[in-house]
């Protein structure tokens, strides 16, 4: 599986509008992709962006706790955008037992989840509200502080709460120990991965002539001191008279005889 997004317990409200967003956050940062909250920060990969141009097959949301995953549901993913998996028709898997109650039953099933009456709840899966100590479910991500009387609402940071059950439960009696889960997205897709590891390979690969070494091979290093001017001119003028004096040498005995034949000429012209 490839982690593609994490929403960290105790990290800053914004999960589904960095989710929903074109940036990524933590990309590259090891500790932020650690099954754990070691790091309260969310994450995101680029991978999110460019969705639907990398085949995505299967998807899989996972509920971590002291790096021990708790829960787990796992999509079909075929022909979907980075939203519209997260549906009960696409669940393929879960380790809840009454996934057919989820299907079926699910009053809010989906990425956005429910942000129209007074709360802020995303990844929500609700099966009923009946009032708070009434309202029961699988998951949600808190993603606001909002003045109801419901204790899932009543938080200052991001917060998933989820059914400690094998099925679901009252968000009253939901596990929250607000800074110790995390809920993962990742991705069951060889192929999507072999293409972005081939694009990194082609980013950074480092072409032997096109490095400033290879370049340095090829000029001359410039000395503007005047003993090394000097020099190289007594040198230049060595060298050229020396290629003079042998092209020359080869050539006297020719010129020598053609002078002693025009000499002699004059002799008997005289």
């Amino acid at each position: 599986w490839k982690l593609i997004f994490k929403a960290t317990s105790g990290a800053p409200f914004g999960v589904y509008d960095l989710y929903t967003s074109s940036r990524t956050l933590n990309e590259y940062n090891t500790t932020a992709m650690q099954l754990d909250n070691q790091l309260l920060q969310h994450y995101k990969s680029d991978f999110l962006n460019t969705w639907k141009n990398n085949n995505v097959t299967r998807v899989k949301v996972s509920v971590y706790k002291d790096s021990m995953e708790k829960m787990y549901m796992i999509f079909d993913g075929t022909g979907s955008d980075n939203e519209d998996w997260f549906t009960g028709s696409k669940l393929l898997n879960s380790s809840f037992q009454d996934i057919d109650e989820m299907r079926s039953n699910a009053k809010h099933f989906s990425v956005r989840g429910d942000d129209t009456s007074g709360v802020v709840r995303r990844f929500f899966i609700n099966r009923r509200y009946a009032g708070c100590a009434g309202d029961n479910g699988w998951l949600v991500v808190t993603d606001a502080n909002k003045p109801t009387k419901c204790d899932v609402d009543k938080v200052t940071v991001a917060t998933v709460f989820y059914s400690t059950k094998n099925a679901y439960d009252m968000y009253n009696n939901c596990d929250c120990s607000c800074n110790t889960n995390t809920t993962y997205i990742t991705l069951n897709d060889t192929e999507a991965l072999q293409q972005k590891l081939e694009e990194l390979r082609q980013i950074l690969k480092v072409y032997r002539n096109a490095t400033s070494k290879y370049t340095r091979t090829k000029i001359s290093a410039p000395d503007h001191r005047p003993s090394a001017t000097g020099m190289g001119v007594v040198l230049g003028m060595g060298i050229l008279t020396f290629s003079a004096f042998i092209v020359v040498i080869p050539d006297l005995p020719v010129l020598y005889r053609h002078f002693y034949v025009f000499n002699l000429f004059k002799e008997k012209k005289r």
